[in-house]
């Protein structure tokens, strides 16, 4: 339309109605949009009276309103004869005002957007009334062929009547009312409107609700290019989601369209126009005339179409008596034009939804898990490759029940919705439901197929082939469970199950599979009675009876509960019995408030710890996948949610079967389907057995329940898979092993509970203190008789340093080996270690110390068992000593003596020098007694096994013979340990301990062996301080003495013990802070090895050289002939040869006999 002053039609409708010119009062107010004014003051010249009221001889004038001064206004200019008035003031309050005095005016022309409360004939409005509106949009909708909507209507637009729509289906409708808070809308969205999985949704409602609505619908993952969302009338100045098409009436122009004024303007002249083109035609005017140009003329079903792009709205066509033009095409969510097909074939299926039960009350879990149907539902219309051209549906959540099942309620309900159940129906949990629904489908011969996650074992009657479960038989159970049993060698086991069908198909397959595992059930016919509470306790007092510790339970959970309760009531607590079930003891953090606390805290003593074997769910990288659209979009996770899931797909793919085959969808077809189809879910692979109503195969997980602070921790510890040849896979250790320091508990309480008293009768035992103290104490008088006798010996004599170079061998090697592995046996025996190291790690300690106990789970010493192999390492040890001795070996021409000859020079030295710490210490810990439950000396028992009561018994036996092994060992170590390295036979060594440092090494070491046995039991810090004192003290000796006649060996001995002395330092500083003390031990090391390496380097030449090629076979070559060139070798080396400085007389050792035949040069 051209562009025509407004003035001009004003005076042009003047001169031609009333054959005079009139004036028109324009009234604003201080919400009229600025640009509104700016244009009206400055391209038509409008006067601004704000200063002041008068009538000039303007045309018209723009006056400003205030609510409080309206009245007298209107007042003023109906007393003017004043027939024309133009209401901006964009005021609903000021705009009721003038509708008061609507009567007075020829003409009112209303853009404020207020309706009158009586529309009078003389007054024109220019926003549309609500049902025009709704046409518009409807005629939106059907100008694309979408045929099913969605509706959101405020409680103020419900003018609109959007419920007497025909053209259309309106799957949906909500009149929602004001102040609707933002959590309720969001359930409407994610639970009540998205599983219909209808996607053109209008959205007609006020901007504020509007705006929570899109916010909903944004964070329920709605906003995806196949949805499609129209907002009508003023909702749409809010829109904002990305595609959506917005309908606006011609005077209603978002806030943001430069042209906004001019728009008003226009659209006013154009009323003008229409009204002075009218009149000639009638001949004249009248107020009857007028009110007909009203009605048969004005054009009120007029409205733009604006598309959200980038978030702004863009104009792109209109609507004009129900028929939709574009200017442009709209671009969609997606960034294209072609607007979303919503026009596939909907195929309805039925989900139990359980939200709400018959008598009003709710259960979520149920519903949440149905979540899992829901979210495959929208997968397969969104993303899936099956059903490409067809969208499932769900008609009805169908709320027949809940948690509980009532016969009559549901076969109303499923009555009602009959028509509505779709091609399958998705059964509701527990097991009642599944039943109950079955049963009310059968009565009301209802042949729907139906889909479950309760296994069809559990259920008491046959409903053939009409139930399909994506759950396992408890078969499964029964067989993982006894399959954990028998990995674990647990041979003794109670069995609780529950008195139903499932129950009883559980016992007769775990009793069938114990059998064939060697596992004995002591109690094979103990059923749970029905509706168990704990009141009668006696079928839980034959379990307590049994003792057996380990307990297998099938049960629901309120049953379970009720057990563990009678079991703590009885006197079982934490680690007396462990828990197996099938199904777990639903710990949730709600379940303090159903049961009670102080059945709670009940249940924390005795869960922790227990085992449960279910389905696994959420399995491999796909099911990992889910798992995570789960947490996203319900921001909550069940297990159950995972086999809805994979059951709605499952039904999924038994129509998308038969489709793509050109079969006729009808039940029995879909039935036979369900069990030919295999798919990969988010269980793994999901197929029905071919001859049964469950899952064919499922792998099955083995979940170790923790109570870690105060929350739950559920662990997958390990795997049972039937389709691998080795079934079950361990993941990670069940904490029957970690909380008993790697033992695994009898399976008879009290089998390894073996102190036949009760702790608190434990207490110190005195007089055992004394004579461990004396019996350390002999043998650190035995090494300083002897240190004494031989200290001519030990301080006189020295190697001679090495200064020659020399061809290195396996054996210079060895001797670093031997230097770690005397620093790991001072960590084994030192202060506790193990919260730094762990693992790997202190068995590599236990190992050097010869320390078996509480190795592991298969490898596991008592003390008794190590001080035994301690003498028979004596045994061994000191017959190759007295053959050494008397040269018993040379004697004998005989080849096998000669052999057995170098066997004993690799022992001798092994046992005599590297192993002197760990026999000391274990032969002393035979006298450690220091605990009693008396005060008598057969009232005390040993530290390191409580069966054992001391100096009677069993005790002597162990006693006699750790005194004669010392006797023996002690003597000959102390006395030969100096100089063992001179007597090795073809073995060289290029350099080797003084005499001086294996005579203190000595002393330190009995005294350390004294302190661990009798002032580590009695305390822990006073233990920590002395024994690092004492190690820091020869670590410093060491640096001032060199301990080997080789620059480089002594300098990283001594490094290697101030590395222990810092482990020691660091362990102390965990126990205040973990962390810190992590950071630092490394840090430490690596310093002590720079230092080390850089010393080295400047100040220390290497003498001794890596061969060219090492001959390996020299170390296990023997003596076979009177003398070999190698040993000829060995004689001329200087690096063993003695530097006697007490006498110029060359002279054999006193230190040992001629057999040793070892000479010492000037």
């Amino acid at each position: 339309m051209m562009h025509i002053p407004m003035k001009y039609y004003f005076l042009l409708f003047c001169e031609v109605a009333f054959g005079q010119f009139m004036t028109i009062p324009l009234l604003y107010s201080k919400y009229t949009p600025e640009i509104i004014k700016e244009v009206l003051l400055t391209e038509y010249n409008c006067p601004d009276l704000s200063s002041e009221r008068c009538i000039g001889n303007a045309d018209y004038f723009f006056v400003p309103l205030e609510v409080n001064d309206a009245n007298d206004f209107l007042e003023f200019i109906v007393g003017q004869d004043i027939l024309f008035l133009y209401d901006i003031t964009y005021s609903s309050v000021i705009s009721a005002y003038i509708d008061a005095f609507a009567t007075q005016f020829l003409f009112m022309h209303l853009v404020s957007g207020y309706t009158p409360n009586a529309i009078p004939p003389l007054t024109y409005y220019d926003h549309t009334r609500y049902t025009l509106i709704r046409d518009g949009t409807i005629a939106l909708v059907k100008h694309f062929g979408w045929q099913k909507i969605i509706v959101f209507v405020s409680k103020d637009f419900s003018e609109m009547d959007f419920q007497s729509v025909t053209e259309v289906e309106i799957v949906f409708i909500t009149i929602l009312p004001s102040g609707l808070s933002y959590e309720t809308i969001y359930i409407i969205v994610s639970k009540e409107v998205k599983p219909l999985g209808v996607k053109t949704i209008i959205i007609a409602t006020d901007d504020n609700m509007s705006k929570l609505i899109q916010r909903a619908i944004i964070e329920a993952e709605m906003n995806t290019k196949d949805y499609i969302y129209i907002f009508p009338h003023q909702s749409g100045w809010s829109a904002y989601l990305e595609g959506a098409l917005t309908l606006e009436e011609y005077a209603w122009m978002p806030k943001n369209v430069a042209n906004y004024a001019e728009i008003i303007i226009n659209y006013s002249a154009d009323f003008l126009m229409n009204l002075m083109k009218y009149y000639p035609i009638q001949g004249s005017f009248s107020l009857y005339t007028f009110y007909g140009f009203i009605l048969t003329q004005v054009n009120l079903e007029r409205f733009h179409i604006f598309n959200i792009q980038n978030s702004q709205p863009v104009l792109v066509g209109n609507i004009t008596n129900r028929v939709v033009s574009f200017y442009t095409p709209p671009i969609f969510n997606g960034n294209t034009t072609t607007p979303p097909d919503n026009s596939k074939l909907k195929l309805p299926i039925s989900i139990s939804g359980g939200s709400i039960n018959p008598d009003g009350s709710t259960y979520m879990y149920n519903a949440y898990c149905q979540l899992g149907s829901v979210h495959a539902i929208d997968s397969i219309n969104s993303q899936s490759k099956i059903l490409e051209n067809f969208d499932l549906v769900i008609n009805n959540i169908t709320d027949c029940g809940a948690s509980y099942f009532d016969s009559n309620y549901a076969s109303s309900c499923f009555s009602r919705h009959s028509a509505e159940l779709g091609y399958f129906h998705v059964a509701a949990q527990p097991i009642v439901m599944t039943e109950g629904t079955l049963t009310v489908f059968n009565s009301l011969n209802i042949s729907v197929p139906v889909l479950g996650v309760e296994s069809s074992s559990s259920l008491s009657n046959d409903f053939h082939s009409q139930y399909a479960s994506v759950s396992f038989s408890n078969t499964y159970t029964a067989n993982a469970i006894a399959l954990l049993l028998a990995s674990f060698r647990i041979t003794k086991v109670s069995l609780l199950y529950l008195n139903n069908p499932w129950g009883e198909n559980f016992k007769r397959q775990f009793l069938n599979r114990a059998e064939s595992y060697k596992i004995e059930v002591m109690n094979k016919n103990q059923a749970v009675p029905s509706g168990f509470n704990g009141t009668d306790k006696s079928f839980v007092k034959e379990i307590v009876d049994l003792k057996t510790r380990y307990i297998v339970i099938e049960a629901t959970n309120t049953e379970m509960f009720s057990i563990v309760v009678a079991l703590y009531d009885l006197g079982m607590r934490k680690g007396d019995v462990y828990l197996i079930s099938g199904g777990g003891l639903g710990l949730t953090s709600n379940v303090q408030y159903v049961i009670g606390e102080d059945s709670y805290n009940k249940l924390i003593e005795l869960g922790d710890g227990s085992v449960y074997v279910t389905f696994l769910s959420y399995y491999n990288a796909f099911g990992e996948q889910i798992y995570g659209e789960f947490l996203k979009e319900y921001e909550v996770v069940y297990d159950y949610m995972c086999l809805y899931y994979d059951a709605t797909y499952l039904g999924a793919y038994a129509i998308d079967s038969m489709i793509s085959r050109g079969f006729n969808l009808n039940s029995s077809g879909i039935e036979e389907w369900i069990r030919k189809v295999q798919f990969t879910g988010c269980s793994g692979n999901v197929q029905i057995s071919k001859s049964g109503n469950d899952r064919s195969t499922i792998k099955v997980g083995v979940y170790n329940l923790i109570r870690n602070n105060s929350n739950w921790q559920l662990t997958l510890s390990g795997i049972n898979d039937p389709t691998k040849v080795v079934v079950y896979e361990s993941l990670v250790d069940i904490s029957w092993y970690t909380d008993n320091n790697g033992i695994l508990p009898s399976d008879i309480i009290g089998a390894d509970l073996s102190c036949p008293f009760k702790s608190e009768q434990e207490q110190s035992f005195l007089y055992g203190y004394l004579i461990l103290l004396i019996i350390g104490g002999s043998f650190l008088i035995f090494d300083i008789y002897f240190l004494y006798k031989n200290l001519e010996f030990t301080l006189s004599r020295k190697y001679l340093m090495l200064q020659c170079k020399t061809e290195e061998n396996i054996l210079d090697n060895l001797m670093y080996f031997a230097m770690i592995v005397e620093c790991f046996q001072y960590i084994c025996i030192g202060p506790d270690f193990t919260d730094l190291f762990p693992g790997f790690f202190k068995k590599i300690i236990k190992i050097s110390a010869l320390d078996f106990r509480n190795f592991s789970k298969s490898f596991d010493w008592t003390i008794w068992y190590q001080i035994i192999m301690m003498e028979i390492i004596l045994a061994v040890w000191l017959f190759f000593l007295i053959g050494k001795i008397f040269n018993v070996w040379r004697k004998c021409k005989i080849q096998l003596f000669v052999i057995i000859s170098e066997i004993g020079n690799v022992l001798l030295p092994i046992i005599g020098d590297i192993l002197f710490l760990p026999i000391t210490w274990f032969l002393l810990l035979t006298f450690q007694c220091t605990k009693s439950i008396g005060d008598n000396f057969k009232d005390s028992f040993h530290n390191q096994d409580c069966s054992i009561f001391c100096w009677q018994d069993e005790h002597i036996k162990y006693i006699a013979g750790s005194s004669l092994a010392i006797l023996l060992y002690l003597p000959a170590s102390l006395y030969y340990r100096p100089s063992w390295k001179d007597n090795t036979g073809n073995l060289v060594f290029h350099f080797k301990e003084q005499p001086y440092n294996s005579a203190i090494k000595s002393f330190m070491q009995i005294v350390l062996v004294v302190m661990n046995t009798t002032l580590l039991p009695y305390s822990d810090i006073a233990y920590t301080v002395s024994f690092v004192s004492i190690v820091s003290i020869y670590g410093v000796f060491t640096l001032f003495k060199k301990p080997y006649n080789y620059d480089r060996a002594s300098l990283w001995y001594t490094i290697f013990i101030f590395c222990c002395i810092w482990l020691w330092i660091c362990c102390e500083v965990a126990k205040f802070n973990m962390v810190f003390a992590e950071s630092i031990i490394g840090v430490g090391w690596v310093l002590l090895g720079i230092i080390g390496i850089i010393y080295q380097k400047r100040k220390l030449p290497s003498f001794l050289e890596s061969p060219k090629g090492q001959d390996i076979l020299r170390l296990f070559r023997f003596q076979l002939s009177k003398k070999s060139p190698f040993q000829a070798g060995i004689e001329a080396s200087v690096s063993y040869i003695y530097i006697d400085q007490s006498s110029s007389d060359n002279k054999k050792s006193d230190l040992f006999s001629e057999g040793f035949n070892v000479e010492f040069l000037h």
